[in-house]
């Protein structure tokens, strides 16, 4: 079971999908595989032992000619009406009701013709979800990561500094990481302690992800 991706919850992931960050696009088609352009593939994500089919993955068709240079774009794609999208907002009530609300008041200040920034999250709320290989290769499951275990972890290696792209990458790509489980964890990667010898020699900040010994 490797991990594909890990993504935070905010409004795209509850309502829609998700874009496949550009750092770590060629980690996540070495595992799922290259798509031609405009091609979409139909996988299913397990949830809390419940299956969730006719989720797309698709390299997305943009202008080619118009942005010559920019990357490919694989997108994770899924309607408010999904099931999955659904189960996500019902596991993530807290973080739902803050963005249903910021949507409200942003729609308010629209009309006065106040432009509003993105939702963003607030730290203390933030929880993550982790996508993993199964046996079948259109079959992904995804482990949610609360905020309570988010903040745990975080706290736990607070001495180690490293950016949050820096500590994903090596994170994806650490071949001596594997899944535990754990009473106060739902289910992580857990880092061995050379692992850590390496985060030491990184000095950078914004811890962003945990390690956990």
């Amino acid at each position: 079971m490797d991990l594909i991706y890990v993504k935070d919850i905010d409004k795209s992931l509850l309502y829609q999908g998700f874009t496949i960050r550009t750092s770590l696009l060629k980690y996540f088609m070495e595992r799922f595989k290259k798509l031609a352009i405009g091609e979409n593939r139909k996988i299913s994500i397990i949830l809390n032992n419940k299956i969730y089919p006719d989720i797309q993955v698709v390299n997305q068709n943009f202008n080619r000619e118009k942005y010559p240079n920019h990357p490919e774009m694989y997108q994770v794609r899924y309607t408010p009406q999904h099931a999955f999208s659904q189960a996500l907002r019902m596991l993530f009530s807290e973080i739902t009701n803050y963005v249903d609300s910021k949507l409200i008041q942003n729609n308010i200040l629209k009309m006065q013709g106040i432009k509003m920034p993105n939702i963003k999250i607030p730290e203390e709320m933030r929880c993550s979800i982790a996508f993993y290989t199964t046996d079948n290769p259109n079959v992904w499951e995804a482990i949610p990561i609360y905020a309570t275990e988010f903040n745990q972890l975080k706290n736990e290696i607070a001495q180690y500094s490293i950016a949050e792209p820096d500590f994903e990458n090596l994170l994806l790509n650490d071949d001596t990481a594997h899944i535990v489980q754990e009473a106060h964890i739902n289910k992580i990667r857990k880092q061995i302690k050379t692992y850590v010898i390496t985060l030491k020699n990184y000095m950078l900040i914004d811890v962003r992800y945990a390690v956990n010994l």
